[in-house]
């Protein structure tokens, strides 16, 4: 099953911070995701991209709030918070054949020996930059730059089993 999320005109239920650099050791930070690793709690998920980048998926209604916490922790650092929420459109696919489906479109091998649940990677899918995670076993969110969004939409409902 597809579901997509984004500023096209869908219901957006999430936001998307961007945090970069040196982050202080407070109680979030001592969490971090180290490579390719996710952590989930309760609605927020962060989501290593890069050495010293990570993204923070939180409710919409939150993420006013949320930056303005994190931008008020971080100004005596060498980091920063970014609000990327209406940068990404956000696709999920659940089922058992969502991994067969996204490797048809990318080179990572997203069988669960190789990519198990809270898995993240950034790729090229479809001829696309994207963040493939696997939320779940059964569940993967793949986010594109919003620009891109009806392209991969597209590429989806032509590949057979999503």
């Amino acid at each position: 099953m597809l579901e997509r999320r984004g500023p096209r005109g869908e219901i957006q239920s999430e936001g998307f911070l961007l945090l970069q650099g040196e982050l202080p050791s407070s109680s979030w930070a001592r969490e971090l995701p180290g490579p390719l690793e996710s952590r989930t709690r309760e609605q927020q998920s962060l989501l290593w991209l890069a050495p010293g980048e990570w993204l923070l998926i939180v409710p919409a209604t939150d993420v006013l709030s949320m930056e303005a916490r994190l931008s008020t922790e971080l100004r005596t650092t060498f980091a920063a918070v970014t609000d990327l929420s209406d940068a990404f459109a956000s696709f999920e696919l659940t089922g058992k054949r969502g991994a067969e489906v996204l490797m048809t479109g990318c080179s990572l091998d997203l069988h669960t020996e190789a990519f198990g649940s809270g898995r993240v990677a950034r790729t090229v899918l479809a001829g696309v930059a994207a963040i493939v995670w696997r939320a779940q076993m059964e569940r993967f969110r793949v986010f594109v730059d919003r620009s891109f969004a009806e392209h991969l939409e597209q590429w989806l409902a032509r590949n057979p089993g999503s």
